[in-house]
């Protein structure tokens, strides 16, 4: 379950609060020679927000190659975000662009950048 959620916090993008959108996404690199409690530290240095959500929908917009997530913010450790806002992003729905699959009614750490 760590690893699933580290797994997490190093591939998806959220925008803050202020932004609505989301266009693009960065995968990024694991540094093999750190440790998993250092590449945590790192992640959570160099992110804008770290917090948990849950997703409450999943708008899919095929016409558009993108989907819309609808999450609702559980608990804020680091950002401006507040407990209970709600963020919508944008993910592509195709692997190549950067989709994640999300699910409905389950809870996610992420690390914005």
């Amino acid at each position: 379950m760590r690893k699933l959620l580290f797994g997490l916090s190093l591939f998806l993008f959220l925008f803050l609060a202020s932004v609505e959108n989301s266009y693009a996404c960065v995968c990024v690199p694991q540094d093999r020679n750190a440790s998993l409690n250092q590449q945590v530290r790192d992640a959570y240095k160099n992110a804008g927000a770290v917090f948990s959500a849950r997703v409450i929908s999943i708008e899919e917009k095929p016409n558009l190659g993108e989907n819309l997530i609808t999450l609702s913010v559980i608990d804020v450790w680091k950002g401006p975000l507040a407990v209970n806002s709600t963020i919508f992003i944008k993910t592509g729905n195709t692997s190549s662009a950067c989709k994640f699959p999300f699910v409905a009614g389950q809870s996610y750490l992420i690390y914005s950048y």
